[in-house]
């Protein structure tokens, strides 16, 4: 608990604490949480209430269940509920109480209800003795700490007593002989306090206004009790709740903000690499951090240096150009969350054609405040979030930099996951390339040759069209190894590759077989056009080859097969081209000086 940030433990003792029974709940008013002293309130041990309706544990009698339905019914429907009335015990028996009931959100979504209890038998007591005795004991209303007036049932004030001025909205001598209706409320406030008087008269019974009034301090939250007096007169009692709004209001932000979280976290995890889930990282945030209209996210990559992989409200494609050393960074290579409001050492760090990017795709003159969020691995800062807002300096609160903390821990745990499946998936794509390319020259080896050798014979197949595979021999490459050793003939096999090139098309395939032997696939290609290529492959083979300060030159021997004339499959093929391959080499070695490649057909002698 000691590690947790000053301000979560202030509001998690807040809620452990509080003389007010609070309890959260779902969206279908089960018991998520309950403080110590609402399970006192009401004789439940925490194990008894968890997960049980709330309507269940408070009222028993079935008039105090339906009454104690229609408020959470109301309060589902997204409105605040304040009302005094009756609810029992765990053994049954009956207490008066204070509820406010208020709905909590997920954007307009209402996702649950905070309930606030609070004991107010001694409350009442307090009122039928205030009733009794107000008017001959004047003393006595110096010793409430509530704010308490005399209305008539026109809204003039006759009496008051307000230890707290500063909470007034006009100066305390201008208050009697005034009329609420120009106190400074606006005209929903009026509304609620005229019909609060109007009931309170007619019924003689209590009646509860909660509203926000703009005060010497600046904006209040006030909570109104009104009773009749008389036929023409009440006594309303105002209460300062402004603390308890904000702390309530913050639990609903709170509540909101880890759900969200939450929700992100599966998100990404269930995400594809693909898909790119650094920019659903930065949407989010900017989502849930208070104050944030804009934000992008900076990673560090294998050099040391940050560079932005996702935005929102900015052109990343164009911020993707520039880079930032740790030193060169607004927020400097800190790893504490950190209020920016000075972004002008940017232009100090940077040179001019960065600087120009980031003004003009940035809008860094625009930004009034920047909240940067370090993300950090292993102790180490790996990453940024830069969260801005165009339209205020104070944009960001405690609540931001609190919520910030919090993210920063979320995301870290989502990168470390991110890197894990890039380094898994990089080492997977290289086992795959490994297991089907040749190591020495990268060529496709005999296994990926056939997968898309067979490709090519169905595409021939269903347009009708010839394809030609030639099957390549290096004429005693033995003696290029034996003469000048293995590293050198390496080499020698290197360039004669990369010399392929020039000889090929782009839908052309070309793999080694395994020592030196290669094979080609011609798509529409016939035995014509096959002989011109097989004629320009030997014609670059023969080129000098120079490595070393040596001069290696050798010669090939080509075999062709045509589909559908010399085999209706690739081992057919293959089988054809290796035949007419040796036919080529015989003749060669027969002819001394011949080059000329021949096609050759139904040969069965490889001697």
């Amino acid at each position: 608990m000691n590690k947790l940030p000053m301000e979560h433990r202030y509001f998690e003792k807040l809620f452990e604490s509080s003389p007010e029974g609070i309890v959260i709940c779902d969206e279908k008013n089960r018991i998520l949480r309950a403080n110590p002293k609402f399970c006192e309130m009401f004789g439940y041990q925490y194990d008894e209430v968890i997960g049980h309706f709330v309507d269940d544990i408070v009222a028993k009698d079935p008039e105090l269940k339906a009454e104690a339905m229609q408020i959470t019914k109301i309060t589902l429907s997204g409105k605040n509920i304040s009302n005094e009335t009756i609810r029992q015990r765990k053994d049954g028996t009956r207490l008066p109480v204070s509820i406010l009931s208020a709905p909590i959100y997920d954007g307009k979504k209402v996702v649950g209800v905070v309930g606030i209890y609070r004991d107010i038998t001694e409350l009442k007591e307090s009122q039928k003795k205030l009733l009794e005795s107000l008017r001959k004991n004047q003393a006595l209303l110096n010793a409430i700490p509530d704010m308490i007036f005399v209305i008539s049932r026109d809204g003039t004030y006759l009496n008051f007593k307000a230890d707290r001025k500063d909470l007034l909205a006009i100066p305390p001598e201008k208050i009697i002989g005034n009329n609420i209706k120009n106190t400074g409320f606006d005209h929903k406030t009026l509304n609620q306090l005229f019909e609060g008087i109007e009931k309170a008269l007619d019924t003689n019974e209590v009646q509860t206004v909660e509203y926000s009034s703009k005060t010497f301090t600046g904006l209040g939250y006030f909570e109104a009790r009104i009773v009749a007096l008389n036929e023409k007169e009440v006594l309303m009692l105002v209460r300062d709740i402004t603390e308890q709004k904000k702390n309530q209001l913050r639990l609903e932000r709170f509540a909101i903000f880890h759900r969200a979280l939450t929700e992100m976290f599966n998100e990404i995890l269930q995400m594809e690499l693909d898909e790119n889930p650094y920019q659903r990282l930065v949407e989010h945030a900017v989502e849930v951090v208070p104050g944030a209209e804009a934000g992008s996210l900076l990673m560090k990559d294998e050099t040391g240096v940050f560079r932005l992989v996702a935005a929102v409200g900015y052109n990343l494609e164009k911020l993707k150009k520039i880079f930032f050393k740790p030193e060169e960074l607004a927020q400097g290579n800190t790893d504490n969350v950190l209020i920016v409001t000075d972004l002008v050492s940017i232009d100090k760090n940077l040179d001019a054609e960065r600087l120009e990017i980031l003004k003009k795709y940035g809008r860094i003159d625009e930004i009034k405040t920047m909240l940067s969020i370090p993300v950090k691995i292993n102790g180490e800062p790996v990453a940024y979030f830069c969260l801005d807002s165009f339209s205020s300096s104070n944009a960001f609160d405690e609540d931001s930099i609190e919520m910030a903390k919090i993210l920063s821990q979320q995301v870290a745990v989502i990168l470390k996951r991110i890197k894990l499946e890039e380094e898994l998936r990089r080492q997977k794509k290289q086992l795959k390339f490994m297991s089907e390319h040749d190591p020495l020259t990268d060529l496709p080896n005999r296994r990926l040759f056939a997968e898309r050798a067979k490709q090519y014979i169905a595409l021939a197949k269903r347009r009708k069209s010839p394809l030609s595979i030639l099957y390549l021999d290096l004429n005693h490459f033995k003696e290029v190894n034996d003469s000048f050793g293995h590293d050198v003939g390496d080499l020698v096999l290197k360039k004669i590759t990369k010399r392929f090139k020039s000889c090929l098309r782009e839908g052309d395939l070309v793999a080694r077989l395994g020592g030196d032997e290669f094979v080609f696939a011609l798509p529409d290609t016939d035995a014509e056009n096959a002989a011109k290529v097989a004629k320009r492959i030997i014609e670059v083979i023969e080129k000098p080859i120079n490595i070393k300060g040596k001069s290696v030159k050798i010669s090939g021997s080509i075999g062709v097969a045509v589909f559908p004339d010399d085999g209706e499959n690739i081992d057919q093929l293959l089988k054809h081209a290796d035949m007419n391959m040796y036919r080529d080499k015989r003749l060669k070695c027969n002819n001394g000086e011949e080059r000329n490649i021949r096609i050759l057909e139904n040969s069965n002698d490889r001697n």
